[in-house]
């Protein structure tokens, strides 16, 4: 234990040193500069209300609009690749896109849009890769454990992706872009706000032949939004189909899976700066059809999900408290080829939670966040998640943060009533007696303004998560799941950017990660959870219509089983782009995977060599 201990300080004083030399050794450029990285950026995710990132809590990474715009990446999962503390694993060029935050498993990280929930309550899940970024406004990922505001799901982190609103006079765009495996995309939108009406519409299609055989997709969505102040309404519909070529040991040829998502979202808030009251009424639909011809399998998974959210907030002397309520009834169903329940015939689940959140601004420079959610379920009962943390302004330029959360993630329907009976007691069984995983996370760190052109950020966190569900085998090729595994997760994450010269900035980020097996493989690392990530981000605007990026990301070996008896090698990854503006026309071309690296994030799904594609975008 001494050892553990000595080598994680040893790590954290060597990269420490680094953040510190690199910043000081770019602030001899930087004396009198106008500062370029804005703190005061308005987020929402950490605190459920408007907050400046400067004084927000918890560790928050704010993806903004330029950002995305320059990124040119395909889809969300793709683009969240470069966040420190984020791993997305990947099933391919076209295939499903899942994200861990700080080790988390994928569905311990909740996903949103607009705050309206995505994870399915199947699989308690998301697949980022469904999701482009032809709407998005920014994107919030939070790290930590955050079920005192978000309930259950919420334990790794959460993932805000907000949208785009009318804009204020009429903008049309078109996009069109070809690439590697006979990729091309197109979409369109436009939009305008008149008086207090305001619409935005969004089109889009994809076709790709993928990397693989049977790796092809083929997507069509349709979305937009109507703003009435204090209304919004939002809603959407999403068709895609693509091949499931297997394993490269378990090839499925002829399998596909399609995906339809409807939804429906209605907003109402008010402007009111003292105590702002908001109203949310959603509606989500997802059907999934999974179908292998060569095995004569046909699975149709439906969910449903039906929530009412309200908030208000107040302020009293030093404290600014909000509090709020959440409903939301879950129905799923999973049927065979044969119209036979997986799951038992339909399963609902209804759910109620009230939180209640405080902020103490004990001086001008010191912030205390008292929080807490109570959360019940008609399949796993009660729960009640606090969080604490606080914020330290050292001046101008330096804070100090520190939280410490418990949070929940509770059983899918899959986990708690799958049934798939092979005969003679054989097969998958769940377990309706299952309860709730849970953590205790705290986090400790330090952001420093050095110059105007120079920002740092440093954070160590430590977690501990027990009743992790796992599908054992309990007696002779039968499997449940069970409330039996612990995890310790505890890591390091450093952020650098600068801005040496008024034409470059760079981005660096490193995230240091030690999550271990605590019961049956006690000391050996879970799988899949790469110990060391690196990511470097270099962006040059060499004219007013001329800019050049190019980025590097390195991800360790990682173990592809419990037992740390396989793993995969390490890899590096290189892109570059070039983007070209004039008057309303936009060019670019963009390289993945530079170097033409070998690679697999998933044992045995193999990832795309050197990837090519270009564009053009068009105001009209």
């Amino acid at each position: 234990m001494q050892r553990k201990v000595k080598n994680l300080r040893k790590n954290t004083k060597v990269f420490f040193t680094f953040l510190v030399a690199v910043s000081l050794s770019f602030s001899s450029f930087c004396a009198g500069a106008q500062e370029v990285f804005n703190l005061g950026e308005i987020v929402i995710t950490a605190t459920r209300l408007p907050q400046l990132l400067k004084d927000t809590p918890g560790s928050v990474t704010l993806i903004t609009h330029k950002e995305i715009e320059s990124s040119k990446a395909k889809n969300v999962a793709e683009l969240l690749q470069k966040v420190v503390g984020v791993d997305v694993k990947s099933y391919g060029y076209n295939g499903t896109g899942t994200i861990s935050i700080r080790g988390s498993s994928s569905n311990q990280v909740l996903v949103m849009i607009d705050g309206r929930p995505l994870n399915l309550a199947s699989s308690g899940d998301v697949d980022l890769s469904l999701f482009s970024l032809d709407n998005v406004e920014k994107i919030e990922v939070v790290r930590g454990p955050f079920s005192a505001l978000y309930g259950g799901g919420a334990l790794g982190g959460v993932v805000n992706i907000i949208t785009k609103n009318p804009p204020e006079v009429f903008k049309a765009k078109a996009r069109l872009s070809y690439g590697s495996f006979n990729t091309s995309s197109c979409s369109f939108s436009l939009g305008e706000t008149e008086r207090k009406l305001g619409y935005i519409i969004f089109a889009d299609k994809l076709y790709s032949e993928g990397e693989r055989e049977n790796s092809f997709k083929d997507s069509f969505r349709l979305n937009g939004k109507i703003t009435f102040f204090p209304f919004s309404l939002s809603a959407g519909y999403l068709e895609d189909k693509k091949g499931v070529p297997g394993s490269s040991d378990w090839p499925t040829p002829n399998a596909t899976q399609k995906d339809f998502k409807n939804w429906v979202d209605i907003s109402f808030t008010t402007r009111k700066k003292v105590s702002p009251f908001s109203f949310k009424i959603f509606l989500n639909e997802d059907k999934i059809i999974y179908e292998n011809p060569d095995w004569d399998q046909k699975d149709t998974t439906k969910n449903r999900v039906f929530g009412v959210f309200l908030q208000k907030s107040f302020l009293y002397s030093k404290h600014n408290f909000i509090w709020g309520v959440d409903l939301k009834r879950e129905s799923v169903d999973v049927r065979t080829i044969d119209g036979t329940s997986r799951i038992g015939g339909e399963r609902k689940t209804e759910s109620s939670a009230f939180y209640v959140e405080d902020r103490v601004n004990i001086s001008p420079r010191l912030s205390l966040f008292l929080g807490a959610r109570y959360d019940n379920n008609s399949s796993y009962g009660w729960q009640i998640s606090p969080r604490v943390s606080l914020i330290y302004h050292m001046g101008s330029f330096t804070s100090l943060k520190a939280s410490w959360g418990r949070a929940f993630r509770p059983p899918t329907i899959n986990d708690l009533y799958w049934e798939e009976d092979w005969g003679y007691g054989m097969g998958f069984f769940g377990n309706p007696e299952l309860v709730p995983e849970k953590s205790s996370e705290y986090e400790f760190g330090i952001e420093r303004v050095i110059s105007p052109r120079v920002l740092g950020r440093i954070t160590f966190f430590s977690s501990h998560v027990e009743d992790l569900i796992s599908w054992v085998e309990t007696s002779t090729y039968r499997w449940e799941p069970q409330n039996i595994d612990e995890a310790t997760i505890r890591g390091l994450e450093t952020e650098l950017k600068l801005r040496p010269f008024k034409k470059i900035s760079c981005t660096l980020n490193y995230t240091l990660l030690e999550a271990k097996d605590e019961k049956e493989f006690k000391g050996n690392y879970l799988p899949y959870r790469p110990k060391n990530k690196f990511f470097l981000g270099f962006d040059y605007k060499i004219s007013p219509e001329i800019s050049f990026y190019t980025e590097a990301q390195v991800v360790g070996e990682r173990y592809t089983d419990r037992e740390n008896t396989t793993k995969l090698s390490p890899y590096t990854l290189v892109g570059t782009k070039l983007i070209f503006k004039k008057d309303r026309y936009e060019f670019f071309l963009k390289v993945d995977n530079l170097l033409d690296e070998e690679y697999e994030n998933i044992k045995g799904y193999p990832m795309p060599g050197r990837m090519i594609k270009g564009g053009i975008e068009v105001a009209l």
